[in-house]
């Protein structure tokens, strides 16, 4: 009846965010934050379409007005910092990276890094965490000082402590040291059985009013699981063991490919049908790589990263 409500539009948004359905709300992405042009969350939504569809000029634009917004109603308000929309910042940054604009990705992931300082919030903590895993997996600048913060993220969620192991571990990997990776791929083991009772329960209780988002799921011990077998695998390949390291491979990418797409930039940083196709590449198994690849691409339409290995293939196979 109202085509244009915010409300329809948004919920319209959400239904169709994957990349097989996003065309279907291209023309409601660009509805969207017309019809609501001082909400913060409505100027970032369309990105959700535009994301799915690898549309990264809208994405930053989408981002910057979401972002900008936020900044706005903050000092209007005079609200603290956990005002801000850090949400809309990771994606605008996620769309930087796309385009391969990895210093204006450096800048945002060290102005996180400040918000973080003056005030050390759950919300400002985990996005921190976000910008870390997609800068430091798609530039492999490992050595930069922005990674070593002094955040404890112990004290948050199950995800969030597996993710900070991961990159720990991706960091190891880098640095040609088995034992770290190893004990990185241990800590995650230990997150999952610590939590895989807790996840029972939250995944009973989805519609009830005790849901809590930050509880673990069974869809989080899952990508645990996937981050873990990376973690395997790479550090099989470090001591030359092949057949271990692909069987890892291939069961990480078996594990990710069961769980269910999630909207936006991977929750997997590294996604693992990636990692396998560079290791493939390595291998000279260039075929093989490039169906790899084509699977990242199904989940993440014109990944910088993927697009990149794609156009070397064309030369060699």
């Amino acid at each position: 009846e109202n085509p244009q409500h915010p409300g329809a539009l948004h919920y319209l948004i959400h239904s169709y965010d994957d990349p097989q359905n996003a065309h279907k709300a291209l023309e409601a992405a660009n509805s969207y934050a017309k019809v609501a042009p001082d909400a913060g969350h409505a100027l970032h939504m369309p990105s959700h379409i535009y994301v799915a569809m690898g549309m990264w000029d809208e994405v930053i634009r989408s981002n910057i007005e979401s972002w900008e917004a936020s900044k706005m109603r903050k000092e209007k308000k005079e609200l603290d910092n956990d005002a801000l929309n850090y949400h809309a910042f990771q994606w605008e940054m996620y769309g930087h990276l796309q385009q391969g604009n990895f210093e204006k990705a450096e800048e945002m992931l060290a102005e996180m890094q400040g918000y973080c300082y003056e005030l050390s919030s759950d919300r400002a903590v985990i996005h921190l965490l976000f910008l870390k895993g997609a800068y430091f997996t798609e530039t492999n600048d490992w050595d930069n000082a922005l990674f070593s913060d002094t955040i404890d993220y112990s004290q948050y969620p199950f995800e969030h402590e597996t993710k900070n192991a991961y990159l720990h571990g991706l960091k190891a990997h880098y640095n040609k040291d088995v034992a770290a990776i190893r004990s990185m791929a241990d800590s995650i083991a230990y997150y999952i059985n610590e939590n895989e009772n807790l996840a029972m329960i939250a995944d009973a209780q989805m519609c009830s009013g005790s849901y809590n988002r930050n509880a673990p799921t069974k869809q989080g011990l899952d990508r645990a699981r996937v981050l873990q077998r990376e973690l395997e695998a790479l550090a099989f390949v470090l001591e030359g063991d092949d057949d271990s390291a692909e069987k890892m491979f291939k069961e990480s990418v078996e594990l990710e490919q069961s769980t269910s797409y999630s909207f936006g930039p991977p929750q997997i940083f590294k996604p693992s049908s990636e990692l396998y196709a560079e290791w493939l590449i390595e291998k000279g198994r260039n075929e093989e790589a490039v169906q790899q690849l084509e699977l990242v691409l199904k989940r993440a339409p014109g990944r910088y990263i993927v697009q990149k290995h794609m156009d070397k293939l064309k030369n060699v196979i």
